[in-house]
């Protein structure tokens, strides 16, 4: 599980109850939403409004891709669909497939 914070995500194996690592999150605004697609990718949602796409390496992520201004207000939910698939969700009740 993929818990967003100030700057950073907080990565908690589930299974175990116990917080695995804490990884910055490099140039970001408050992280409001996050969710991992599998082991290596981790999408944010924002509080700038943009949705970013990262690769996990270790303790480091690396940039794949950015969406700006995605919505009109806070991103503050993501949720993995399965298939590479995630839902996102505004502060001003719009969900979008991604």
């Amino acid at each position: 599980m993929a818990v967003p914070g100030e700057n950073q995500i907080t990565i908690i194996d589930i299974d175990k109850y116990k917080q695995v690592k804490i990884i910055k999150v490099p140039d970001s605004s408050w992280i409001l939403g996050s969710c991992k697609i599998n082991e290596n990718i981790l999408f944010t949602g924002e509080r700038n409004l943009s949705i970013r796409q990262w690769k996990i390496e270790e303790d480091n992520l690396i940039l794949v891709s950015k969406k700006d201004n995605a919505y009109n207000g806070d991103i503050n939910t993501l949720v993995n669909l399965g298939n590479g698939h995630f839902a996102s969700g505004s502060d001003g009740g719009i969900i979008k497939i991604w």
